[in-house]
């Protein structure tokens, strides 16, 4: 489920809607912290929003091979 939440939180992500995107983002992580393409996705929305957030995300991501 967490691998669906990531993709889908992705899709919103591409389309620019960040709060759909933060939803199933924040979801995804919740139920697998190492979700490393759910951390990627919502390290990428932070950083679109100028949220200093971004930098743990994509650095966790990077941790875990994305």
């Amino acid at each position: 489920m967490s691998d669906y939440m990531a993709e889908r939180g992705f899709a919103y992500f591409k389309k620019d809607d960040l709060i759909h995107a933060f939803v199933d983002l924040d979801n995804a992580i919740h139920l697998n912290p190492n979700n490393g393409r759910a951390l990627k996705t919502r390290g990428l929305a932070y950083e679109a929003k100028g949220d200093s957030r971004a930098e743990a995300d994509l650095a966790s991501a990077k941790l875990l091979g994305e």
